[in-house]
């Protein structure tokens, strides 16, 4: 689950943001389509007792798709329209013949997950935001989902500029904080100026969508994350913060994030608390660790690490995360350090670059790496990624692409089907190719299959006597089967 730990000083509470994982467990491995999962091993005392899960489908799951799940002897508790996938709970006895249906891609746990923690607080001005207003771009327009413990959407730093929201840990619409985690989150992005009071954040005028995924212990589950995703399209959010993290990986978490990425949302996590002080291992969380996630480190006011700040390669940006000041319920103030508190300045720093007309995914995360301050080993290392983030200089520069971020290691595969357009027909002999090389024939009820296709993104073309030929992007991630489907047009 998202959890917090709490470390109280005198009166101010330093709120150090911890990561999602399965409640529990010290630690927890990715769980593969067929792979035995946690719970459901053959030496469980109740085979019967029920747990939560992700069903993956192959196609958008419908009627028959529930009633395979109600027949197993599960409940359906929430279907997504951004992504395959059905939130069940099933008796632990169900799972293998639910995994073993033929329309099924993939069912992993339902991991928990747990948040990871007019004076213009030391980190905002640090990043230059405050050097940014004065040109005239303060996040005016552009909405922020911040997916967290909620808000309280009386503040006063914070009411001016709160939309709406919704509460997908109790499932009503009342987002109300009741750990204070989301609240200081959004004070970092968002406080307003109009007050003349308390603090002011790095995009002090953007709208606030306040989506509580994380209960008043500040725990939840993917779930409820990815409904948060869903909801953050669904009403034209630019981009998402993550102050959470899990470090269970998830394909139906994945696909969310991907497909917010591909709607053109920017999206931004805590990279995870779970660092070592020597800066050793990959130790992201998700939804950090994703290509389609900026994963933000943590540093103090002196540029440096912060001890506990995961590392690895896909961190991309560091930002100040050690003592922020920003807004607690009830109208106050407080302290707090953590990734948690790293990542909105970075979602702030993207809302001004929105506001100043950059508004390609792609073109944001560019102007934020070329520009960013170099710490640490020449380049983009392990530990800060690119460097700091500078909000000045990013709107200022004229930055160069940066390199792709790197793909995940390993190879995967990619399956699907051709069919007739007009009769849903599968097609058998079409020939099917990659950008990158390669071709396979689909066999005589339409089906085709590329094995061992090296992490990334690829266009995969596919051609037929008597069709029009069709190009569709696809990516292909590490031990994953990525489905793309073709219906062809008769020429």
């Amino acid at each position: 689950m998202i959890t917090r730990k709490f470390l109280f000083s005198t009166l101010i509470a330093i709120l150090v943001a911890a990561t999602i994982s399965i409640a529990g467990c010290s630690s927890s491995t990715p769980v593969e389509p067929g792979a035995s999962q946690p719970g459901i091993t053959a030496d469980n005392a109740d085979h019967n007792a029920s747990q939560p899960y992700l069903v993956g489908f192959t196609s958008t799951p419908d009627q028959a798709d529930e009633s395979l799940v109600r027949t197993a002897g599960g409940t359906v508790s929430k279907s997504f329209t951004l992504i395959p996938v059905l939130a069940v709970t099933l008796p632990q006895n169900a799972v293998d013949s639910i995994r073993n249906n033929p329309g099924v891609e993939f069912i992993e746990l339902d991991a928990e997950v747990h948040a990871t923690e007019e004076t213009i607080p030391w980190g905002v001005s640090r990043i230059n935001a405050d050097d940014v207003w004065p040109l005239g771009y303060d996040g005016a327009g552009v909405i922020v989902a911040v997916l967290d413990t909620g808000i309280d959407y009386n503040h006063p730093d914070l009411a001016p500029n709160y939309i709406d929201g919704y509460d997908f840990a109790y499932d009503d619409n009342d987002p109300w904080d009741g750990a204070g985690h989301g609240t200081h989150v959004s004070g970092t992005i968002a406080a307003s100026a109009l007050n003349n009071a308390g603090v002011t954040g790095v995009s002090p005028s953007i709208g606030i969508l306040a989506g509580k995924v994380l209960d008043d212990g500040g725990n939840g589950y993917l779930s409820d994350v990815i409904a948060g995703i869903e909801w953050a399209v669904a009403n034209s959010a630019d981009v998402i913060n993550m102050s959470l993290g899990t470090d269970s990986r998830s394909k139906a978490f994945q696909y969310a994030c991907d497909s917010a990425y591909a709607a053109g949302l920017v999206l931004v996590a805590a990279a995870g608390n779970d660092g070592f002080a020597d800066g050793r291992g990959n130790n992201v969380d998700y939804p950090a660790k994703y290509a389609s996630v900026i994963a933000v480190a943590s540093t103090d006011q002196n540029d440096q690490r912060v001890w506990y700040s995961s590392t690895g390669r896909e961190v991309e940006l560091a930002a100040p995360g050690w003592q922020i000041l920003s807004c607690i319920p009830g109208g106050g103030l407080g302290l707090s350090s953590g990734t948690s508190m790293a990542s909105p300045h970075v979602a702030g720093t993207v809302a001004l670059l929105i506001h100043s007309g950059v508004t390609n995914t792609a073109d944001i995360r560019s102007a934020m790496t070329s520009t960013a301050l170099d710490l640490g080993p020449a380049g983009k290392d392990n530990m800060y990624g690119y460097g700091l983030v500078d909000a000045l200089a990013a709107l200022s520069g004229d930055p160069p692409p940066p390199p792709p971020p790197p793909p995940p290691d390993g190879e995967g595969s990619i399956a699907g089907k051709v069919t007739d357009a007009a009769t849903g027909k599968g097609i058998g002999g079409a020939m099917l190719s990659l950008d990158s090389g390669g071709t396979v024939y689909t066999n005589p009820s339409g089906r085709y299959k590329f094995s061992n296709v090296p992490t990334g993104d690829y266009d995969v073309t596919a051609d037929a006597s008597g069709y029009i030929s069709q190009t569709h992007s696809v990516s292909v991630y590490e031990a994953q089967t990525s489905t793309l489907n073709f219906a062809m047009i008769s020429n």
